[in-house]
Protein backbone atom coordinates (compact mmCIF):
# COMPACT_ATOMS: atom_id res chain seq x y z
CA UNK A 1 0.00 0.00 0.00
CA UNK A 2 2.75 2.31 1.07
CA UNK A 3 4.28 1.93 -2.41
CA UNK A 4 0.92 2.79 -4.33
CA UNK A 5 0.90 5.85 -1.82
CA UNK A 6 4.28 6.70 -3.18
CA UNK A 7 3.30 6.57 -6.90
CA UNK A 8 0.46 8.72 -6.17
CA UNK A 9 2.73 11.62 -4.27
CA UNK A 10 4.99 11.53 -7.65
CA UNK A 11 2.15 12.63 -9.66
CA UNK A 12 0.82 14.80 -6.96
CA UNK A 13 4.33 16.54 -7.09
CA UNK A 14 4.07 17.09 -11.34
CA UNK A 15 1.29 19.62 -10.47
CA UNK A 16 1.56 20.81 -7.34
CA UNK A 17 5.18 21.79 -7.38
CA UNK A 18 5.10 23.91 -10.28
CA UNK A 19 2.10 25.55 -8.78
CA UNK A 20 4.02 26.42 -5.96
CA UNK A 21 6.70 27.83 -7.55
CA UNK A 22 5.24 29.58 -9.88
CA UNK A 23 2.65 31.36 -7.09
CA UNK A 24 6.24 31.80 -4.65
CA UNK A 25 7.98 33.49 -7.34
CA UNK A 26 6.99 32.90 -10.59
CA UNK A 27 9.44 30.76 -12.22
CA UNK A 28 7.25 27.86 -13.90
CA UNK A 29 9.64 26.41 -16.08
CA UNK A 30 11.99 26.14 -12.44
CA UNK A 31 8.77 24.67 -10.71
CA UNK A 32 8.17 22.11 -13.32
CA UNK A 33 11.75 21.39 -13.66
CA UNK A 34 11.80 20.23 -9.85
CA UNK A 35 8.04 18.56 -10.09
CA UNK A 36 9.54 16.19 -13.10
CA UNK A 37 12.63 15.31 -10.74
CA UNK A 38 10.38 14.46 -7.55
CA UNK A 39 7.77 12.75 -9.81
CA UNK A 40 10.43 10.77 -11.74
CA UNK A 41 12.37 9.65 -8.35
CA UNK A 42 9.31 9.01 -5.99
CA UNK A 43 8.06 6.67 -9.05
CA UNK A 44 11.05 5.28 -9.81
CA UNK A 45 11.16 4.26 -6.33
CA UNK A 46 8.31 3.12 -6.17
CA UNK A 47 8.31 1.03 -9.39
CA UNK A 48 11.74 -0.40 -7.88
CA UNK A 49 9.77 -1.84 -4.62
CA UNK A 50 7.46 -3.05 -6.75
CA UNK A 51 9.68 -4.93 -8.67
CA UNK A 52 11.41 -5.96 -4.93
CA UNK A 53 8.52 -7.60 -4.06
CA UNK A 54 7.53 -9.48 -6.89
CA UNK A 55 11.11 -10.72 -7.35
CA UNK A 56 11.02 -11.62 -3.67
CA UNK A 57 8.13 -13.97 -3.71
CA UNK A 58 9.24 -15.46 -6.89
CA UNK A 59 12.75 -16.18 -5.04
CA UNK A 60 10.85 -17.25 -2.68
CA UNK A 61 9.46 -20.07 -4.51
CA UNK A 62 12.25 -20.98 -6.39
CA UNK A 63 14.53 -21.75 -3.02
CA UNK A 64 11.70 -24.06 -1.93
CA UNK A 65 11.51 -25.82 -5.18
CA UNK A 66 15.40 -25.78 -4.77
CA UNK A 67 15.06 -27.36 -1.17
CA UNK A 68 13.00 -29.81 -2.37
CA UNK A 69 15.61 -31.28 -5.15
CA UNK A 70 18.68 -30.34 -3.83
CA UNK A 71 21.27 -32.66 -1.65
CA UNK A 72 21.69 -32.20 2.04
CA UNK A 73 24.79 -30.74 1.67
CA UNK A 74 23.96 -28.41 -1.01
CA UNK A 75 20.92 -27.33 0.88
CA UNK A 76 23.75 -25.91 4.17
CA UNK A 77 26.16 -24.07 1.71
CA UNK A 78 23.13 -22.60 -0.09
CA UNK A 79 21.61 -21.42 3.22
CA UNK A 80 24.57 -20.04 4.43
CA UNK A 81 24.97 -17.68 1.40
CA UNK A 82 21.74 -16.45 1.74
CA UNK A 83 22.80 -13.85 4.71
CA UNK A 84 24.27 -10.77 3.69
CA UNK A 85 23.14 -6.88 4.33
CA UNK A 86 21.61 -5.00 2.02
CA UNK A 87 23.47 -3.48 -0.56
CA UNK A 88 24.29 0.66 0.09
CA UNK A 89 24.31 1.79 -3.65
CA UNK A 90 23.66 0.11 -7.38
CA UNK A 91 27.64 -0.59 -7.67
CA UNK A 92 27.64 -2.75 -4.43
CA UNK A 93 24.22 -4.23 -5.76
CA UNK A 94 25.54 -5.21 -9.02
CA UNK A 95 29.19 -6.49 -6.88
CA UNK A 96 26.75 -9.01 -4.62
CA UNK A 97 24.88 -10.14 -7.69
CA UNK A 98 28.03 -10.86 -9.39
CA UNK A 99 29.02 -12.86 -5.79
CA UNK A 100 25.92 -14.27 -5.87
CA UNK A 101 26.08 -15.88 -9.22
CA UNK A 102 29.79 -16.68 -9.08
CA UNK A 103 29.08 -18.69 -5.98
CA UNK A 104 25.64 -20.27 -6.72
CA UNK A 105 27.17 -21.68 -10.30
CA UNK A 106 30.11 -22.59 -8.63
CA UNK A 107 28.78 -24.69 -6.27
CA UNK A 108 26.15 -26.28 -8.38
CA UNK A 109 29.02 -27.32 -11.00
CA UNK A 110 31.56 -28.40 -8.02
CA UNK A 111 28.46 -30.53 -6.66
CA UNK A 112 28.01 -32.12 -10.31
CA UNK A 113 31.67 -32.65 -10.65
CA UNK A 114 32.08 -34.00 -7.12
CA UNK A 115 28.72 -36.71 -7.63
CA UNK A 116 29.84 -38.21 -10.91
CA UNK A 117 33.36 -38.51 -9.63
CA UNK A 118 32.50 -40.38 -6.15
CA UNK A 119 29.57 -42.28 -8.97
CA UNK A 120 32.46 -42.88 -11.75
CA UNK A 121 35.08 -44.24 -8.48
CA UNK A 122 31.56 -46.50 -7.10
CA UNK A 123 30.38 -48.33 -10.27
CA UNK A 124 32.46 -46.73 -13.31
CA UNK A 125 31.21 -44.33 -16.28
CA UNK A 126 27.13 -45.80 -16.62
CA UNK A 127 26.57 -44.91 -12.75
CA UNK A 128 28.52 -41.43 -13.51
CA UNK A 129 26.61 -40.87 -15.92
CA UNK A 130 23.10 -41.96 -13.66
CA UNK A 131 24.75 -39.35 -10.94
CA UNK A 132 24.73 -36.53 -13.85
CA UNK A 133 21.36 -37.18 -14.48
CA UNK A 134 20.42 -37.34 -10.85
CA UNK A 135 21.87 -33.79 -10.22
CA UNK A 136 19.71 -32.34 -13.41
CA UNK A 137 16.86 -31.20 -10.91
CA UNK A 138 19.13 -29.39 -9.28
CA UNK A 139 20.97 -27.38 -12.00
CA UNK A 140 17.74 -26.63 -13.61
CA UNK A 141 15.99 -24.98 -10.46
CA UNK A 142 19.14 -23.18 -9.23
CA UNK A 143 19.61 -20.96 -12.28
CA UNK A 144 16.33 -19.48 -11.22
CA UNK A 145 17.45 -19.30 -7.36
CA UNK A 146 20.80 -17.16 -8.22
CA UNK A 147 19.09 -15.24 -10.95
CA UNK A 148 16.17 -14.02 -8.80
CA UNK A 149 18.71 -13.33 -5.68
CA UNK A 150 20.98 -10.99 -8.17
CA UNK A 151 18.46 -9.63 -9.78
CA UNK A 152 17.25 -8.94 -6.13
CA UNK A 153 20.82 -7.45 -5.34
CA UNK A 154 21.05 -5.19 -8.19
CA UNK A 155 17.22 -3.73 -7.64
CA UNK A 156 17.63 -3.23 -3.47
CA UNK A 157 21.15 -1.33 -4.14
CA UNK A 158 19.23 0.75 -6.91
CA UNK A 159 16.73 1.51 -4.54
CA UNK A 160 18.98 2.61 -1.40
CA UNK A 161 20.98 4.60 -3.91
CA UNK A 162 17.86 6.26 -5.21
CA UNK A 163 16.34 6.52 -1.51
CA UNK A 164 18.34 6.35 0.91
CA UNK A 165 15.80 6.76 4.05
CA UNK A 166 14.44 3.50 2.58
CA UNK A 167 17.39 1.50 3.53
CA UNK A 168 17.57 3.38 6.80
CA UNK A 169 14.04 2.44 7.40
CA UNK A 170 14.71 -0.65 7.14
CA UNK A 171 17.67 -1.11 8.74
CA UNK A 172 15.46 -0.11 11.18
CA UNK A 173 12.87 -2.55 10.83
CA UNK A 174 15.06 -5.32 11.10
CA UNK A 175 17.26 -4.45 14.33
Amino acid sequence: MHTVLQLFSGIRDLIVIPVEQYQKDGRLVTGLQRGATAFSTSTAVALLDITGHALSIIQTAADGIHLIVASERQRRRFRSNKAQRPPIDLREGVTFAYDTVRYGFGETASSIMRKAHQEHEDGGLPTAVGGIFRNMPQALVTPIVVGTRAVNKIVGGARNQMAPSKQLDMAEKWK
